[in-house]
């Protein structure tokens, strides 16, 4: 076995060779120790970071230990500020593509991360289900949400941003669960359905017009 301290000076001084099988023996010679798991996943991650197109070649072995998903090493990996923008969103389509519903479930990203990457994704889908674990996470910044929301094609979110005028925009079941999320962190007020001619839409009020009216009344 080989000690934490030892193995990451060997890294730091790139004596250790960027490869998979190198990544297994150390995560198997490590991970004993459940005190270490953070400077592990440190360790695994810088590791790597060495060599990142090895994610995107065995994504099976970097992600899934033994069959389970390990979500924390994933997520240092995705925060890694030495792994590039195209690596990360191609790990995301791989995990997404071929592992069902590990995206729905796994909070992978932090919204500024989500920043980052969501002008290179390219993929309405893959978006918006990373915003929404955002999201349901409680994870908000809004910077980072203008961001993201302005990074879609389907310009119907851009109508969901922040800002202090009343949009109606097309009503779906996605752009509707959107808002209710966006709203429960306090960026807008509850989305509602119009009325009349648009019955079918839905309308965006700004959080700022109804402090306003309840001041002056």
């Amino acid at each position: 076995n080989i000690p934490l301290r030892n193995a990451e000076l060997l890294c730091s001084e790139k004596k250790l060779a960027p490869t998979v099988n190198v990544f297994t023996v150390l995560f198997n010679a490590l991970c004993g120790n459940v005190d270490d798991i953070n400077r592990m996943n440190t360790l695994l991650g810088n590791l790597i970071a060495q060599r990142p197109e090895i994610i995107t070649q065995e994504p099976e072995d970097i992600f899934y230990i033994e069959g389970d998903f390990d979500e924390e090493l994933a997520s240092e990996l995705f925060r890694h500020k030495l792994i590039g923008m195209n690596i990360k969103v191609a790990a995301l389509r791989w995990l997404r593509d071929n592992k069902p519903g590990i995206l729905d479930k796994s909070y992978l990203l932090s919204l500024d991360i989500l920043a980052e990457l969501s002008p290179w994704m390219g993929d309405d889908d893959l978006r918006l289900t990373l915003l929404k674990r955002c999201l349901v996470a409680g994870d908000a910044g809004k910077d980072a949400l203008c961001v993201v929301l302005n990074s879609f094609a389907d310009e119907s979110y851009h109508g969901l941003l922040p800002h202090d005028r009343f949009r109606k925009i097309p009503h779906s079941v996605d752009l509707w669960e959107v808002a209710e999320l966006i709203s429960n962190l306090g960026f807008i007020q509850p989305p509602k359905m119009g009325s009349g001619r648009d019955e079918h839409k839905i309308v965006i009020t700004p959080v700022r017009y109804v402090r306003d009216v309840e001041f002056y009344d």
